[in-house]
């Protein structure tokens, strides 16, 4: 009796799949007819790969890395990017008053103690002006560094020779009879 039951079960299994499989097929063959009717894209074809060529590499005309005449450009364009960055950040600067009069018109009549600073005098023309470290004064972008009683010292931007700029420091004395 078991083994009647065990053959009907697997008679029934067989007939169930023997159904699946003629539905999956005819959903299969009609998803490929749909398929097949669609229409196509137009798709380039691919171009064929490039062919490498080799090349012999020669030193003769290169120029070697370590050559002075490659590390004085290097150090040269290095040296425009910095003097670039002083001009640039001074040009973006809004100008100061002293900054209108050439350096070689200010006089540097003295010094004072104000709150522990020291402040410097100077006169263009009949005017006297007070400047501390900070100020700006003179064309060349002159910016007090230091103030002491006998001298006031500038850090200037001129351009050089090659067209370069570079930081110059500029002294001024003290002149007592300036009139």
């Amino acid at each position: 009796m078991i083994r009647m039951l065990q053959i009907g079960v697997l008679l029934a299994g067989a007939i169930v799949l023997n159904g699946c499989a003629k539905e999956s097929t005819q959903e299969l063959a009609a998803w490929v007819a749909q398929q097949k009717s669609a229409p196509r894209s137009n798709l380039a074809k691919n171009q064929q790969p490039f062919k490498f060529v080799p090349v012999v590499y020669e030193l003769a005309y290169v120029i070697d890395p370590f050559s002075p005449k490659k590390l004085v450009g290097a150090l040269k364009s290095e040296k425009q990017s910095m003097g670039s960055l002083l001009i640039n950040k001074e040009l973006e600067r809004r100008k100061e008053p002293l900054e209108q009069y050439p350096r070689e018109s200010f006089v540097f009549s003295g010094s004072v103690t104000k709150n522990r600073q020291p402040i410097g005098l100077v006169k263009v023309g009949k005017q006297l002006f007070y400047v501390k470290v900070g100020d700006y004064l003179g064309l060349n972008f002159g910016r007090v560094v230091r103030v002491t009683d006998s001298e006031l010292v500038l850090r200037e931007i001129i351009q050089n020779g090659s067209g370069d700029w570079e930081e110059q420091m500029a002294t001024m004395q003290l002149q007592e009879n300036s009139q």
